[in-house]
């Protein structure tokens, strides 16, 4: 048993640890004690040892054992956290760096507190921070690094004070402050000194900028040392899987003074959502870090002196135990807050803009920022604009190295959004956004969200609505995680550790959209004149068993209306089709699926574009893909080799026209900020690839014309694709459609007048200058009809002098037999049928000027030729 423990991995000791073994391993500590009492044969039946072992060594070797596993319990035990299940842990790395650092040194060495009682040094070493007290949502703060050069730099004795290590030094950004086991929380921030002071090395000084917002929390900068010598070039090439040597050993060396937010717990980062309860409502969410303090909301229409009644809401948190495994349960987790939601109604529909205060008990409204938001479109709307896409991640323009592999386009793409969602400067603004799936990129890291929520609100969620679904990077894991920790809750279908132990939770608390639940996040909904219908590709679509395809079917079969929403769309994360080279993924386990491109795409194909094609959806929205794919209109797949349809330019020079396709038109749009995945191999399907950061921006201009385009956020919002889907056959743009319409009208009105007016004018001159408009109408109707009837006479008599010998008659064949109008097969005279000749007397009158005969009735009868159509027909 003894050699089995001393000889077993790292990994098995840290998860022998969990849990119940240390119970387990006091007894045998128990054990070793009371063994020590007895002779040779007794202590090694207590120790089950074989024959032949000295007990006195085995002794020697327990203890070191022993000494061992105590003294690295809380390090181990989180270190099983990190690596659980660890063939996975490279890919892991390479999406976040952090995950080595579960392993640094807990305790400065020979620390010298200053006279705040908060900064320490080692050997002199300084880290500053300014400035220290912060006012607003968001501050730039410079972090000033100085090793002594005489005592350190210049001294041949100092080993640790190197060129190669001082190119290892780096800082990492704390909050709350004054972390004590630093392999306990993860720095919300990090970067690497002499990446951004080039004369760090050389003179021992340098200088980060760091861009802190407002997060509940004040902060500190620890600056650490690395001790692995390969780390440098890791570090200049952004070799992420390799962080975990690059961090691993690291040592603190100083932490820099307090800095401090005024009114750090205050209610900020509004984002606007949907709700399920009505499509004229929106939603309200926003975070502070008051828990029992009456959050509320008050609003009122732009222009309005008076506010609308306030609005008290909800309040939610998360909890580390929610989480599926770590990091979001461990070393990866921080508080994030507490969420607010409210729900505000429109109730003008010629009104859309608002402004709104967020406040609670401590905060009042007049102290409050006032915001500006939008309700949507009313259903049906002649215009609607949204801006699709997914994949974007955390943007930085600061020094920060912890999410610097998806750098600045993840923020670039929130301004161009905003810009774009502005009514001030575009004629037809964006009026809701659609994110689907890997939004944050946090896998884990719970402070990445807050840097998420300031980017996205600060820029377009707090003034239109924000929806999103889920990706792999907020939902997926390993089974075993899903299992320990959230065992009545669905699972992924694909398993890993993309979403780094969130499992979906943190999307679905800080985001509010119209799923059906918690548990089941997708939805349909209305947004003016297009209805969107999101899918959650990570759990089980399949078309025989899934309680998602059954609730989806029923969207479209009860929930979707087209004579109010005339377009459809589909969004989810990954492709139901796909230009790539990513073909096969080994499954994770026996209960999970291949995640490749290609796989996922089939799935989809077998069991949701059927629906998609059955229900005449117009067009599918995907990312997870990091790259902008437009495809053709296509029915299958699986079984078609060629297009549809494929995209024109018309005669008129509209370019990239699909005209009345029959069958979905697919999107790729995983251009929000990660990194581009450049795997297309140009399959039949693809008519367009680009690989720049941006966004579908989507016009629905009518019933009849969509008109969409990529935007490229990096480049000045320039469109680097556009296309047009037209329904009916003709090239005009949409937006005359409206305007021939009403010429058309116009016209018909202006005829009708001209009639009114030459009718009048006749009579006025039959009569000699006199008469009125009414007067002069009724002389012309009785006019005409005194010749409609003369004309009908004169045709009938003509028809009698020339006719053949043919058959006439009045009604269907098929009722020949019992018609009594039936005119017979002969030259003789029509006689009407006797029940005809008893109630009325027939008189027949030659004009004797030539005029055509009239049929004259009985005085009993209504001035009406039509009352019997054959009554003086004589043939």
């Amino acid at each position: 048993t003894f050699d089995f423990v001393a000889h077993t991995h790292a990994q098995h000791i840290a998860r022998s640890l969990k849990d119940a073994f240390v119970g387990t391993l006091l007894r045998l500590s128990a054990r070793v004690l009371h063994a020590q009492h007895h002779s040779l044969r007794r202590r090694r039946r207590l120790l089950l040892l074989p024959k032949g072992r000295n007990p006195r060594d085995a002794f020697v070797e327990l203890e070191n054992i022993l000494l061992l596993l105590l003294l690295s319990f809380s390090r181990a035990s989180d270190l099983f956290a990190a690596t659980e299940d660890h063939h996975n842990l490279s890919y892991y790395n390479s999406h976040q760096a952090l995950t080595g650092i579960t392993t640094i040194s807990p305790f400065p060495i020979d620390q010298s507190y200053g006279s705040d009682n908060h900064s320490y040094t080692k050997d002199g070493v300084t880290i500053k921070a300014d400035p220290t007290k912060i006012s607003g949502d968001k501050k730039r703060v410079t972090v000033t690094v100085v090793v002594p050069r005489e005592a350190l730099l210049d001294n041949v004795s100092r080993t640790d004070y190197t060129k190669d290590t001082l190119s290892r030094h780096w800082v990492g950004v704390y909050s709350p402050p004054g972390v004590d086991l630093l392999n306990e929380t993860a720095p919300v921030k990090y970067s690497i000194v002499e990446k951004y002071s080039n004369e760090y090395i050389a003179s021992g000084k340098g200088g980060l900028n760091f861009d802190l917002h407002k997060m509940r929390g004040d902060f500190d900068f620890v600056l650490f040392s690395s001790n692995d010598p390969a780390s440098a070039n890791a570090i200049y090439h952004k070799n992420f899987s390799d962080w975990a040597n690059i961090l691993g050993d690291s040592q603190p060396i100083a932490r820099s003074q307090v800095v401090s937010f005024t009114g750090k717990d205050e209610p900020i980062v509004p984002r606007l959502g949907l709700t399920k309860s009505g499509e004229r409502k929106v939603s309200i969410t926003w975070t502070s870090g008051r828990k029992d303090k009456n959050a509320k909301v008050r609003w009122r229409y732009v222009g309005d002196a008076s506010w609308q009644p306030t609005e008290f809401a909800s309040t939610t948190q998360v909890t580390k135990d929610q989480f599926c495994g770590a990091p979001a349960n461990g070393f990866g987790y921080r508080h994030s807050g507490y969420q607010h939601y409210a729900e505000i109604e429109n109730k003008v529909d010629n009104k859309r803009a608002f402004e709104y205060q967020l406040g609670d008990d401590v905060s009042e409204f007049e102290e409050s920022r006032v915001y500006e938001g939008k309700f949507l479109p009313v259903i049906g709307a002649s215009h609607t604009t949204l801006a699709l896409f997914g994949d974007m991640g955390v943007g930085t323009t600061d020094d920060s190295e912890t999410w610097r592999e998806y750098g600045q386009p993840g923020l670039q793409v929130a301004e161009s959004l905003g810009r774009l969602s502005r009514d001030d400067t575009n004629k037809h603004p964006i009026d809701a956004v659609f994110l689907f799936g890997d939004l944050s990129y946090a896998v884990g890291y719970i402070s990445v969200w807050d840097e998420f929520l300031h980017q996205t609100s600060s820029n377009f969620a707090h003034k239109v609505p924000f929806l999103v679904n889920s990706g792999n990077h907020e939902f997926d894991y390993f089974e075993s995680g899903w299992n320990a920790h959230a065992s009545g809750r669905t699972q992924d279908l694909y398993g890993g550790h993309d979403s780094g132990g969130e499992c979906g939770v943190m999307s679905n608390a800080l985001f509010n959209t119209p799923k059906k639940s918690s548990e089941k996040d997708w939805f349909g909904v209305a947004i003016g004149n297009i209805y969107v219908v999101s899918i959650n590709t990570e759990v089980d679509f399949n078309s025989v068993s899934s309680t998602q395809y059954t609730e989806l079917r029923t969207i479209f079969e009860t929930e979707f209306d087209r004579a109010k929403t005339p377009w459809l769309i589909v969004v989810g994360h990954r492709p139901g089709l796909v230009d790539s080279s990513y073909a096969s993924e080994p499954p994770v386990s026996a209960n999970k699926k291949d995640s490749s491109d290609v796989a996922v795409m089939k799935e989809i194909q077998e069991h949701l574009w059927p629906l998609f094609v059955e229900f005449n959806v117009d067009m599918v929205f995907w990312g997870h893909n990091h790259a902008y794919q437009r495809s053709c209109s296509l029915k299958s797949q699986l079984t078609e080799t060629e297009c549809a349809l494929k995209s024109k330019t018309l005669s008129n020079g509209l370019n990239n026209v699909y005209e009345k396709p029959e069958y979905p038109i697919s999107f790729i749009v995983g251009t929000g900020g990660a990194n581009f995945t450049k795997n297309d191999v140009s399959m039949f399907f693809t008519e367009k690839v680009v690989h720049e950061h941006g966004f579908v921006d989507l016009h629905a201009h009518n019933a009849t014309h969509v008109f969409g385009r990529f935007i490229d956020a990096v480049n000045g919002d320039r469109f680097l694709d556009s296309f047009w889907i037209i329904r009916e056959n003709h090239s005009d743009d949409a937006l005359k459609d409206n305007e021939s319409h009403t010429a058309a009208i116009f016209f018909i009105v202006l005829v009708f007048l001209a009639v009114i007016a030459t009718i009048w004018y006749w009579y006025y001159k039959k009569n000699g200058g006199t008469g009125t408009i009414s007067d002069g109408i009724r002389e012309f109707s009785s006019s005409v009809k005194d010749r409609f009837q003369s004309a009908r006479w004169r045709f009938a008599s003509s028809s009698s002098d020339a006719r053949t010998n043919q058959s006439f008659q009045v009604f269907s064949e098929e009722d020949e037999g019992n018609n009594e109008f039936a005119m017979a097969d002969s030259l003789s005279a029509y006689v009407a049928p006797k029940t005809l000749r008893e109630s009325h007397e027939l008189k027949e009158h030659e004009n004797n000027d030539g005029v055509d005969g009239v049929v004259e009735e009985e005085a009993s009868q209504t001035n009406n030729p039509f009352n019997n159509p054959f009554e003086n027909l004589n043939v």
